[in-house]
C-alpha cells in the first residue's frame, strides 16, 4: 500500500529486464523518474541518447543513460555540462576529427540537425584560421539562442 502506480511503472521501466528487452530490438529504453513530467523526461532522454550516438557512435548503456538523465532532471548539471562531458570525453577527442567534422558534430550534438551553410562556413573558418579553438566553438554553440530555446523547452537551465 505504499507504492503508487507511478512508482510501479518506474520500477518496470527502469529494470534490467526491460532494458535488455529494448536492447534486443535496438530500442533505447531511456529512464523514468517519478514526479517529473513525461514531456520533459522524453526530451531529456532523447537529448542524452543523441549525445551518445553523435559523440560516441553508440547507443547508451542503461547506467550511463540513467545517470545523465537523473543529473539533468535533478539540476546537478546543465545541458551544457552534459554536452561538455561527451564532447571532451577521451572517446570523442580520440576520434581526432577534422575541423569540418568537429563543426558537423557540434550541430548534431547541440541542435540535432545538420549545419546551415552560412553558420557551418563561419565556424569552420574560425577553426581553420586559428582565430578560435574547439572550446571557443563549443562555447559559441552552448551560448546560442537555439540551444537556449531547447533548454527552456525541457524546463532545465543552461
Amino acid at each position: 500500500g505504499t507504492a503508487t502506480r507511478e512508482d510501479i511503472l518506474a520500477g518496470f521501466a527502469n529494470s534490467d529486464e526491460f532494458f535488455s528487452l529494448c536492447e534486443r530490438y535496438d530500442v533505447v529504453s531511456g529512464t523514468y523518474l517519478v514526479g517529473v513530467s513525461y514531456d520533459s523526461q522524453s526530451k531529456i532522454n532523447a537529448f542524452v541518447t543523441r549525445l551518445y550516438k553523435v559523440c560516441l557512435n553508440s547507443l547508451p548503456d542503461q547506467a550511463g543513460q540513467a545517470g545523465w538523465v537523473s543529473k539533468l532532471i535533478n539540476g546537478e548539471i546543465t545541458e551544457t555540462d552534459c554536452v561538455f562531458g561527451f564532447v571532451f570525453s577521451p572517446e570523442f577527442v580520440g576520434k581526432d576529427s577534422s575541423n569540418t567534422e568537429y563543426v558537423e558534430y557540434m550541430y548534431e550534438a547541440f541542435f540535432g540537425r545538420e549545419a546551415d551553410e552560412e553558420g557551418f562556413n563561419y565556424w569552420v573558418g574560425q577553426l581553420d584560421n586559428g582565430t578560435a579553438s574547439r572550446e571557443d566553438i563549443f562555447n559559441g554553440f552552448a551560448g546560442s539562442v537555439e540551444f537556449d530555446n531547447f533548454c527552456s523547452s525541457v524546463g532545465t537551465n543552461v
